[in-house]
């Protein structure tokens, strides 16, 4: 047991930490949480992005237990506003969140 505990995975990386992206208290068994850098990165700033995709941006984060050790490395994926206006021919409706989805 002492060997999962010390295992690179659960092991959040030195400069980094962990946030949480929705509320919970002290009975919350799992939290959902973004990798944050310590000192944000001038061009990239707090956030680890992964990559971005039309109407996406995708970073890395964490299924963490109450004790804020890792459990799983997951994708957040945070859609983005920049193709709302964006058609690809005359005939076809502006992309909106139901498209996207």
């Amino acid at each position: 047991m002492d060997n999962i505990e010390r295992s690179p995975r659960n092991l959040i990386p030195p400069g980094f930490a962990l946030a949480p992206i929705h509320p919970g208290d002290a009975r919350t068994p799992l939290k959902v949480c973004v990798l944050l850098r310590a000192e944000p990165d001038p061009a990239a700033g707090a956030f680890v992005l992964l990559r971005e995709l039309p109407g996406s941006r995708v970073y890395l984060g964490a299924v963490c237990d109450a004790a804020a050790r890792i459990q799983e490395w997951v994708e957040v994926w945070v859609q983005t506003l920049e193709l709302r206006d964006l058609a690809f021919s005359r005939h076809q409706e502006r992309l909106a969140n139901y498209a996207f989805d």
